[in-house]
């Protein structure tokens, strides 16, 4: 079954009433609503855009997903702080729904529309000077310290508080991924590498302090307008204290058309891309590829020939 397919399928599931959306846009604007359109895109969100005279809406409903928007909105208004160019929140809060409660989130729509319905029509040099411009937002995002690792809780409390409990974790996980991995097609040793190549991410490679990552900082949350400069930033749903790494291999997984180093061209910190960047980065990719929500078993063997010509041209420190 197909991706749109099975978006499809989850979405038709939720139709909230035109009435019950029109009167949460009025809780933010005096204009009345013109029109709207369900927008099936994400997975976690039923999604509206709500047209007005004056500035269209976005009317999110919470359904899925373990990052309330309570949490994402705590991600944004850090961002907004920092002068990342995201969407505010105009409204936050808890409803009644025939269904249940719901949360609900409303934010104003930014000018444009996504990269990733653009970049067709775009000339190189148009593409280049979008993805500058994306390189330096990211850079801006990673700005941001913060205090734990992985996921944070309401309370404020983060998943992990050291890079090697985060790693250590990373590595039983994928551990466990052996008997599902062996029966699709990898042999024990093909494993034994991988598995190690994780294992070799923890010990080489620290995370003193973790910044904020987008974490699905990828094309369709991009949105440019019309004189090709990024407008803002959407979908912090998924983010998550981690090294600046984390972006750029998450990025390159699933939008493997993006120049990485067209990204790197804006980037404001340019001493992370040290002469072991590529290595890190292709390191904090096997977890993802080995977890059992990847793709298929054609793109972990994809990574296993990878990592075996990592590991011939770039052999661990003697000692480790």
């Amino acid at each position: 079954m197909s991706h749109s397919t099975l978006l499809q399928r989850r979405h038709k599931r939720f139709q909230t009433a035109p009435e019950t959306i029109f009167n949460l846009v009025a809780r933010v604007t005096s204009h009345p609503p013109l029109g709207y359109q369900k927008i099936v895109k994400g997975y976690d969100s039923e999604v509206y855009l709500v047209q007005t005279d004056q500035q269209d809406f976005i009317v999110k409903i919470k359904r899925f997903g373990e990052v309330s928007f309570k949490q994402e909105a705590w991600a944004v208004n850090q961002c907004l702080a920092a002068g990342v160019p995201v969407p505010e929140i105009l409204l936050l809060e808890t409803v009644e729904l025939p269904d249940g409660e719901h949360e609900i989130m409303i934010q104003p729509k930014l000018p444009g529309r996504p990269l990733d319905e653009l970049k067709d029509n775009l000339q190189p040099d148009q593409l280049t000077y979008v993805l500058n411009q994306a390189g330096e937002i990211l850079s801006q995002i990673h700005e941001i310290k913060v205090e734990g690792f992985y996921h944070r809780s309401e309370s404020g409390q983060w998943d992990f508080d050291s890079w090697q409990s985060l790693t250590q974790s990373m590595y039983d996980d994928r551990s466990q991924e052996r008997p599902l991995l062996l029966q699709a097609g990898l042999t024990a040793k093909q494993f034994d590498i991988l598995i190690a190549a994780v294992k070799r991410y923890q010990t080489e490679f620290d995370c003193p302090q973790p910044v904020l990552c987008h974490s699905d900082f990828l094309p369709q949350h991009i949105f440019v307008d019309q004189q090709l400069k990024i407008s803002g930033v959407i979908d912090f749903g998924e983010f998550q204290g981690n090294h600046p790494v984390a972006d750029f291999a998450y990025i390159q997984f699933e939008a493997p058309w993006v120049d990485l180093d067209l990204l790197k061209q804006g980037y404001r910190n340019p001493a992370i891309f040290d002469q072991r960047f590529d290595l890190r980065l292709l390191l904090h990719q096997i977890p993802l590829q080995i977890d059992t929500h990847a793709p298929s078993l054609r793109s972990v063997a994809w990574y296993f020939i990878k990592i075996q010509a990592s590991l011939v041209l770039n052999p661990a420190p003697v000692g480790t």
